[in-house]
């Protein structure tokens, strides 16, 4: 393949560059007007590859705003505005239980946090038991 080079790093160990890593890596714009069909091919692999990495780092990133516990917002099948607790947070999915006792598996871009309001606390509720000792 022409347009495959092979390289050598310092240890001497070969490592392959393909045309467009050496372009890609040095030049910000390229004309895909002279490239060939092998070429087309390799680059829309990687633009497919770069676009499943982006997708999957913003999936990870939603998902990361849930915790099991939370209250959480979503729009049913018929726009509905279903609330419900969220369950399990899945690998790429909320586990979400209604307030009606459905259960769904909600998308966490489509699920929006509901914040509870907070609740005055006093700091002394909660105080130590006095314990009384009795000398024998």
């Amino acid at each position: 393949m022409p347009w495959l080079n092979i390289t050598t790093w310092q240890n001497g160990s070969p490592a392959f560059f393909s045309f467009f890593s050496r372009i890609l890596w040095y030049n910000t714009t390229m004309d895909i007007e002279n490239l060939s069909l092998e070429e087309l091919r390799e680059l829309n692999w990687k633009i497919l590859k770069r676009m499943q990495k982006l997708r999957k780092m913003k999936l990870y990133g939603d998902l990361q705003k849930f915790d099991a516990g939370d209250r959480v917002s979503f729009k049913g099948k018929g726009e509905e505005l279903l609330t419900g607790t969220v369950l399990r947070v899945n690998q790429k999915s909320l586990t979400v239980k209604t307030d009606q006792g459905t259960m769904w598996y909600v998308a966490p871009a489509l699920a929006a946090k509901i914040q509870l309001p907070q609740q005055e606390c006093d700091v002394n509720i909660y105080r130590e038991p006095e314990i009384k000792w009795q000398k024998n």
